[in-house]
């Protein structure tokens, strides 16, 4: 930010800083998952949507409903949506799936209504959607945010730090992919007394170097799961503890 805005220009003893904190206790209200067992979401030679859409029914079938998912591209969410339809016919939990049941204000308000559905949501839904309470208790990263390198701007820019002899991928499609990260990231605790879960689903947070950025960023620890019994069991026992 302050390379982007030309604060870094100016002589240290004109700048003052200030981190306001946040007024929520995030380590007793949010638990934060990675399931390490899922596929690579890069790795093309596995069906990683179908993978998560038979994940999601499990996840969703414990929280009754209650949960979103954020997606960073349309075909995956159409994809990953198909799977969780078919896997929770007969369950009673309704999915709302950006594209394919409504507008973004109709799914949304048919989602605070509706304790028992799910949101499935691409880019729009990772900020200025406000969830308050029972609504949400389970939010799902289904990828990290990176932007797409063919968008002409994003390009534009990795090419000018490569010019100037720097590490665009790090000094720029991270620190963006951060930023959106920790929108995401925030639609689940809206109040103080919001508790939920977190579940990153793209195993790159934990396997690859820049994850740590990832990581760090959160006002959480991040806890990976190599076993999936486990990681459902710890989901009920968490969801247990807050209901009580």
């Amino acid at each position: 930010l302050r390379k982007r805005l030309g604060i870094d220009l100016v002589d240290a003893e004109r700048i003052a800083e200030l981190n306001a904190g946040t007024p929520f206790d995030y380590r007793r209200q949010c638990l934060v998952m990675v399931p390490t067992f899922l596929s690579d979401p890069a790795d093309r030679e596995t069906d990683y949507p179908s993978e998560l859409g038979v994940l999601l029914a499990e996840v969703f079938r414990r929280t009754g409903g209650r949960g979103m998912a954020l997606f960073t591209s349309y075909e995956m969410l159409r994809r990953a949506t198909g799977v969780l339809r078919d896997e929770l016919l007969g369950d009673g939990i309704r999915i709302l799936a950006q594209g394919l049941s409504g507008s973004r204000e109709n799914i949304t308000e048919l989602f605070k209504r509706d304790l028992r559905s799910v949101l499935m949501g691409t880019h729009s839904f990772w900020e200025g959607v406000d969830l308050v309470g029972e609504t949400l208790s389970c939010l799902v990263v289904a990828r990290l945010p990176f932007a797409v390198y063919t968008d002409p701007i994003h390009q534009a820019r990795c090419e000018q730090i490569e010019a100037e002899g720097g590490d665009a991928f790090l000094s720029y499609s991270v620190p963006g992919a951060v930023i959106r990260f920790r929108q995401g990231f925030g639609r689940l605790i809206r109040h103080r007394t919001d508790r939920g879960i977190v579940i990153v689903t793209d195993r790159r947070i934990i396997t690859k170097r820049y994850g740590d950025w990832f990581r760090r960023s959160l006002p959480a620890a991040t806890q990976a799961f190599h076993d999936r019994e486990e990681f459902l069991e710890t989901i009920e026992s968490f969801l247990e503890e807050a209901q009580g």
